[in-house]
């Protein structure tokens, strides 16, 4: 391809990547809000369940007069127990620092749901469960969305490029068309042309041929032979090449004027 043909279709590449990819953000975007929220409703679902499941332990060993032995073999969430005070009664919580005022909340790497007792149970009146859920569900998210993101971007890159193929093979098969065109008419004109300037140089050897039109004659061939000039250039100079060259501007605007 020709850097015509390269430059158009970098820029229907890029506009049909950029705007792709615009879209898939959109709707990146809006996944990851919805799977945020539906993960963070889990979790706190689940941080509930605990401290219910945790209170009715305490019922039960209050009921069978025993002492409450707090589970810790469970990896995905920590207890941690209060009395009315605050005061800890058994914690194996990552934080120190709890919030027992509120229900709910969270910090960089951990949830919290804080279960306040109507009536103490074993001298605990507050129930804090602690879990990772969130952090580790996002993270895993995030990294679902970059990889969907990067395949989809590689995708929308293949579907452009074969797109753009499509569209751009039927100008570059009417531009070769016109390429063969050009080339094989700058190449018929080179004969005559070339029998032309030659006539030119004989008649101007003969005495009895009126000069005027011997010179309307040369500078005649002269414009053939700059078209076929710019033809030869444009049919076999693929390069985009600028060229500089000084020239004697009233000579060519009187030469245009005499012709």
């Amino acid at each position: 391809m020709n850097k015509e043909e390269n430059k158009a279709l970098i820029n229907f590449l890029l506009i049909y990547i950029l705007s792709s990819m615009i879209l898939v953000g959109i709707i990146a975007i809006l996944y990851y809000k919805k799977e945020s929220f539906s993960i963070k409703d889990q979790c706190s679902v689940q941080l509930y369940s605990k401290s219910i499941f945790i209170e009715k332990e305490l019922i039960k060993a209050q009921m069978d007069n025993k002492k409450f032995n707090v589970d810790v073999t469970n990896k995905d969430f920590n207890v941690g127990l209060y009395d009315e005070s605050g005061a800890i009664l058994f914690s194996n919580l990552k934080s120190k620092n709890i919030f027992l005022s509120k229900k709910s909340y969270t910090n960089e790497s951990h949830e919290y749901h804080i279960n306040k007792l109507e009536n103490k149970i074993q001298n605990v009146s507050y129930i804090v469960i602690e879990g990772n859920q969130i952090s580790k569900q996002m993270d895993a998210l995030k990294l679902r969305i970059f990889v969907i993101l990067v395949l989809a971007s590689i995708f929308i890159g293949i579907v452009g490029y074969l797109l753009s193929k499509l569209l751009i093979k039927p100008l570059k098969s009417r531009m070769d068309k016109l390429n063969c065109f050009i080339k094989d008419s700058a190449h018929d004109l080179n004969t005559p042309l070339s029998a032309l300037m030659m006539s030119v140089s004989t008649l101007r050897k003969e005495h009895n041929v009126d000069s005027r039109i011997i010179n309307h004659i040369s500078i005649s061939s002269k414009l053939i032979l700059q078209i076929y000039n710019s033809l030869s250039f444009i049919a076999f100079n693929n390069k985009d090449i600028k060229m500089e060259e000084e020239f004697d501007l009233k000579e060519l605007v009187l030469e245009c004027a005499k012709f």
